[in-house]
């Protein structure tokens, strides 16, 4: 009975170290997923920047921007043929381009800080809001271990400035920028809101998603409905924050028309 009883008390006293081990292995794994998607993270910020450091190195960023300031003028100087003081027109015109550096620095801050700012709230945010559905839906889903999938399916987003800087290099101006409005056949005029709309819907950042849908819908613990919810309520929120600012940003550049004409597939509202 002793031998039993001893037998009985070490077990016991031995079950709890082994629960501790098990849960230090896990969250060791957990930390070192982290850790390998952080440094994920870090490669494709460098990635980014890479590919907008060659579309400022070629120029390619300074043409848009110069085709945008250029467009602000013709119409300037079509609107300015009945008035008869050719040095008002003048004055306008120059106005016009001397705008040019501040449009240049909001093209810097974006390409540099908020792209990239964009990219990793996307690898904290989304985690965080597919845990928290499945948590409303009854299932218990770790933000951290959802992290190193979110980090791979990110790679997808990544060759957008690369092939934007391509589709410049090799005169493909209708497939800048890659968002649906290339389903718009050629010549098809829009106004510049829907043009927008249509271009903030970034083709590289609905493949993402949709890698995304597929590596969580494969998990048994899953809460799939409430899954696909909130990744397309997180790509519904940052589409629409992105449609805001493209038309701000493209009703400032074009401030001195009062009627701006429609714009037409493959010429943007701006830079």
């Amino acid at each position: 009975m002793s031998g039993t009883s001893f037998h009985l008390h070490s077990d016991y006293l031995q079950k709890p170290a082994v629960a501790r081990s098990n849960q230090t292995s896990a969250a060791a794994v957990a930390r070192l997923g982290i850790s390998q998607s952080a440094w994920l993270m870090v490669v494709s910020t460098l990635i980014w920047v890479t590919q907008v450091s060659a579309c400022w190195a070629t120029g390619y960023r300074d043409y848009c921007l110069n085709l945008a300031i250029e467009q602000g003028v013709v119409e300037i100087e079509n609107r300015e043929r009945l008035n008869h003081d050719p040095s008002v027109a003048a004055a306008r015109r120059e106005s016009q381009r001397q705008t040019l550096p501040f449009w240049k620095f909001l093209q810097e801050i974006g390409d540099f800080l908020l792209e990239p700012a964009a990219l990793w709230l996307r690898f904290w945010v989304i985690p965080l809001a597919v845990s928290a559905a499945c948590l409303l839906a009854g299932r218990s889903v770790e933000a951290e271990s959802l992290r190193p999938s979110v980090a791979w399916c990110l790679l997808a987003a990544l060759p957008r400035p690369g092939f934007e800087l391509l589709s410049g290099l090799f005169h493909l101006p209708n497939l800048v920028p890659a968002g649906l409005n290339l389903l718009v056949p050629q010549g098809v005029a829009l106004p510049a809101s829907v043009f927008v709309a249509m271009a903030g819907a970034d083709l590289f950042w609905i493949t993402s998603v949709l890698l995304m849908t597929v590596a969580f819908w494969r998990r048994q613990n899953m809460a799939r409905g409430p899954m696909i919810a909130s990744l397309v309520g997180v790509f519904l929120m940052e589409w629409a924050m992105r449609v805001t600012l493209g038309v701000v940003v493209g009703a400032g550049m074009r401030e001195t028309l009062i009627q701006p004409e429609p714009f037409r597939v493959g010429r943007g509202p701006g830079p």
